[in-house]
C-alpha cells in the first residue's frame, strides 16, 4: 500500500509518503498558509505531488476547526432547547474554577441570547415523555431563523441522552424547512448527562459544520485534481482517524487533530523499541506539546476545554474523549520580550509562519527562539530545510542584539538566556504532566520531535534528570508519520445510572450491544470489514454520593459477579492513583457506559538504514564553533542522512538534517540504531 499523511502546524505543514512494498519513505515540508491551509498542504507535497495518483490511503491532521474557534470565526449559529432552558449556555456551571480570583467572570455565552430559542416539550431523566413535542412551537421559530440568516443550528433538549426522539424530530423538521442550514443534535456528538456540557458541545459542532465542509470540499477538489481517487481520512482528538464524510458531520471531534499525531507516533515507536514509559515532546514553530505513555499506552481525558477570543481567558467544555496533551506557547517562533520591570520573557506570542522569525527575512523584526539558536551558531543557514528555505543569520543577530542592548548584556548571553527561559518553561510543562501527578520523569525516556524539538531536548533532559533522549528519524515530520499509525476509531457513550453491585447484567449487556451496533455502523461507513473491527468496553464509576467519576475498563461479556469484582478493584486502584486515597468497602455507582469501536490498520515501520557503523566518521562533514555550555566550543557537525546503524560518537556535536537539527551536549554520547533513531545518554551514567 502507498500511504500519505499531512500534518498542518502553526508554522509548517509536514508530509510523509510511504510505499509499503519498497520500504521507501519520502518526507517534505512547507510553510503553513493561515489564510487558506489547503494551499500550504499542497505546497508540502513537493516531489510527492507526482505520486498522488498512486496513493491509496491519505490521512490528514488539521487545525482548521481549532483555529476557527481561537479566532472567533464560527459560522453564525442558533441554539434550540427545551422550554425554560434557553439560558443554559449563559448560566453554565455554578462552580468557580478560580476560587480566589476576585476578578473572575464566566466566559461570554457561546451563542447570544437573541439566537437562543425554546420549543415546548419535556423528557424525564429515565426517557419517559412528560410533555410531547409541540411542533407548532418549532414551526413558529423557522421564520425567525430565516430572518437571522443563520448558517447552523445546534439542538440540545433536556434528557435527550435517555430518549432522543424529540431531538430527532426537531432536526427532521429543521432540515426540511431550512435545507441550506446545518443542524447538529446533541445525541450525535454527546450522549451523556450534564446539560451544559452537552449544550456546549452541540453548539460548537453546529458552528463548525459550515467551516469544515467548506474546507474539506475545497481540499477534496484540489486532491482530486492531483489524481487522488480515494476518500480522505482525518485524525480525531481521541487518537483515531475517520473518513472526511464523518468529519463533515462531527467536526468538533477533530479539534485536536493537529497535535495528536505525535502522541500516536510516540506510542508506536516506543512500543517498537521496547520502551514502556515515554514522554513525547513536540516543539514546532508555535507551541510545545507534551504527552506521556505509561506502560505502553497513552492517556485520555473525558472533556476538552477550549478558549475563544470572548471567553475572558477561561474555557468552554466539549464533552468528547481527547488525548491527554499539555501545550504551552513555546515554539521556534516564540518571541522574546522584556516586561516593565526589565525582566526577560519568552512567548507565548509567536511570529508564526508569517512573518516568522527575524532570520526568515519575511518582515519579522522581533527576536525568537529560532533567532537565538542562529545567533549561537546552533542552526546554520545553508542547512535549513535542506537549503530550500533561506535564512539570514545577520537579521537574527540584529534582532537578538536589540534585546541585548536593552538588557545591557552580550549577544551570546542574551541568546543563551532566551533559550534557557524557553527550556525552563518546557521543563515545567513536563512537570505538569508528571511530577504534579506523582510520576517521576527520571523513569521515562524523552522522545523529542518537531522541527525545533531536538535542539532543546538535551537541555530539557538535563534540567529534569531524564537519562535518555530518543530522537526519531525525520523528527520534523514525526507527527505526520504518527498519523499513519492510528487506527480508525469511534467512541460512543450512554448515561446509565445504577449501583455496580445490584445492576441487572442483561440490562447492561443490552446497552453495551446497542453502543457496539452504533460503533459498528460507523466503522462500516469507514469501509472496515467485520474481521478488522474490535470493541473495547468501559464504564464511568464513582463512589456513591460523589459528583464526578473515573473511567474504568470493563471485561468483555456479561457483567456477572466475577467481572464486577474485577471492575470494582480496578476503580479502587484508579481512585488511589488519581487522588491518593480509596475506599474499597464503599458502594460503587455506574454513571455511564462506554464503547470504543476500533478498525485496525496495518501500521508502517521505519525503513532500516545501512549498518556497520563505528564512530560516525562517514557522516562527519566538518567542525565549527558553536556556543554551548556558556562558551564557544569546536563541535563536530554530522549529516544525519549519512549516519549508519551502530554509529557511536560524543558531544559537543550538531546533527543536521533537512527539517531538524539536534544538539548534543559535551557530556552526552550518541548511539544510532537500525531505524536511524538516535539515543542520547549521559557519559558515565
Amino acid at each position: 500500500m502507498r500511504r500519505l499523511s499531512v500534518d498542518i502546524g502553526g508554522t509548517f505543514t509536514d508530509a510523509v509518503y510511504i510505499d509499503d512494498a519498497s520500504g521507501e519513505m519520502v518526507v517534505d515540508k512547507a510553510p503553513s498558509t493561515p489564510l487558506d491551509y489547503s494551499v500550504g498542504l499542497i505546497d508540502s507535497l513537493g516531489s510527492i505531488r507526482e505520486r498522488i495518483g498512486d496513493v491509496e490511503y491519505f490521512v490528514h491532521g488539521t487545525t482548521v476547526c481549532l483555529n476557527a474557534i481561537l479566532q472567533g470565526k464560527l459560522g453564525k449559529t442558533a441554539f434550540i432547547t427545551t422550554e425554560g432552558f434557553r439560558d443554559i449556555l449563559e448560566l453554565q456551571r455554578s462552580n468557580r474554577p478560580e476560587v480566589y480570583d476576585p476578578f473572575y467572570s464566566k466566559p461570554e455565552p457561546l451563542i447570544p441570547r437573541h439566537l437562543r430559542f425554546e420549543v415546548t416539550e419535556r423528557m424525564l431523566y429515565d426517557g419517559s415523555v412528560m410533555q410531547p413535542l409541540d411542533e407548532k412551537s418549532l414551526h413558529a421559530l423557522i421564520p425567525r431563523l430565516q430572518d437571522e440568516n443563520v448558517e447552523a443550528v445546534g439542538v440540545c433538549l433536556l434528557h435527550s441522552y435517555a430518549n432522543d426522539a424529540h431531538e430527532r424530530r426537531v432536526a427532521e423538521i429543521l432540515r426540511q424547512a431550512l435545507p441550506d442550514v446545518d443542524v447538529t443534535v446533541s445525541t450525535d456528538v454527546a450522549r451523556e448527562w450534564r446539560e451544559y456540557e452537552r449544550s456546549s458541545t452541540a453548539a460548537f459542532n453546529a458552528g463548525l459544520l459550515p467551516i469544515m465542509r467548506s474546507y474539506l470540499d475545497s481540499l477534496d477538489s484540489r486532491m482530486s485534481d492531483l489524481g487522488f481517487l480515494h476518500e480522505m481520512h482525518l485524525m480525531q482528538s481521541n487518537g483515531g482517524v475517520t473518513t472526511s464524510a464523518v468529519a463533515k458531520e462531527r467536526p468538533v471531534y477533530t479539534l485536536n487533530s493537529g497535535v495528536v499525531g505525535g502522541v500516536i507516533g510516540t506510542k508506536s515507536l516506543a512500543t517498537e523499541l521496547g520502551i514502556p514509559n515515554a514522554i513525547g515532546t513536540d516543539m514546532g514553530g508555535t507551541s510545545f506539546d507534551v504527552s506521556i505513555v505509561v506502560d505502553g499506552d497513552y492517556r485520555t481525558q473525558p472533556t476538552l476545554d477550549i478558549k475563544t477570543p470572548t471567553s475572558n481567558d477561561h474555557s468552554y467544555p466539549i464533552l468528547m474523549p481527547t488525548l491527554d496533551i499539555h501545550a504551552i506557547g513555546a515554539g521556534g517562533g516564540s518571541i522574546a520580550w522584556i516586561d516593565s520591570g526589565g525582566g526577560l520573557h519568552v512567548g507565548p506570542a509567536s511570529a508564526g509562519a508569517d512573518p516568522g522569525p527575524a532570520g526568515y527575512g519575511r518582515g519579522g523584526t522581533e527576536a525568537t527562539i529560532t533567532d537565538a539558536n542562529i545567533a549561537l551558531a546552533r542552526l546554520r543557514a545553508s542547512s535549513f530545510l535542506g537549503g530550500k528555505f533561506t535564512i539570514d543569520p545577520e537579521l537574527s543577530r540584529l534582532a537578538v542584539g536589540r534585546v541585548a542592548e536593552r538588557l545591557g548584556t552580550s549577544l551570546e548571553a542574551t541568546a543563551e538566556g532566551i533559550v534557557a527561559i524557553a527550556v525552563t518553561n518546557m521543563a515545567n510543562a513536563i512537570r505538569t504532566m508528571t511530577v504534579d501527578r506523582g510520576i517521576d520523569p527520571r523513569e521515562f525516556a524523552l522522545f523529542s520531535f518537531g522541527g525545533a524539538g531536538s535542539l532543546h531536548s538535551s537541555l530539557i533532559a538535563r534540567e529534569l534528570g531524564i537519562p535518555t533522549v530518543v530522537v526519531p528519524p525525520s523528527p520534523g515530520n514525526f507527527a505526520a508519520w504518527g498519523l499513519l499509525c492510528a487506527d480508525l476509531k469511534h467512541d460512543y457513550h450512554q448515561t446509565f445510572v445504577a449501583t455496580l453491585a445490584d445492576v441487572d447484567a442483561d440490562r447492561v449487556e443490552d446497552a453495551y450491544r446497542a453502543l457496539e451496533d452504533l460503533a459498528r455502523g460507523m466503522l462500516r461507513r469507514d469501509g472496515l470489514s467485520e474481521d478488522r473491527t474490535t470493541f473495547i468496553r468501559a464504564m464511568d464509576l464513582r463512589y456513591l454520593g460523589q459528583g464526578h467519576a473515573l473511567t474504568v475498563p470493563v471485561p468483555s461479556g456479561r457483567l456477572m459477579d466475577p467481572e464486577r469484582g474485577i471492575v470494582a478493584t480496578r476503580f479502587d486502584d484508579l481512585h488511589l492513583q488519581a487522588y491518593l486515597h480509596h475506599a474499597p468497602e464503599e458502594e460503587k455507582e455506574i454513571v455511564a457506559l462506554k464503547v470504543t469501536g476500533i478498525g485496525g490498520i496495518e501500521r508502517p515501520t521505519w525503513p532500516r538504514i545501512a549498518g556497520s557503523g563505528s564512530n560516525g566518521v562517514a557522516a562527519r562533514v566538518e567542525s565549527r564553533r558553536v556556543h554551548v555550555a556558556g562558551t564557544w566550543l569546536d563541535a563536530d557537525i554530522y549529516d544525519r542522512s549519512r549516519l549508519l546503524s551502530g554509529d557511536r560518537f560524543e558531544g559537543p556535536a550538531i546533527v543536521e538534517e533537512d527539517a531538524s537539527t539536534t544538539l548534543i551536549l559535551p557530556d552526552q554520547a550518541v548511539r544510532v540504531d537500525e531505524r536511524g533513531a538516535m539515543f542520547l545518554t549521559w557519559k558515565g551514567v
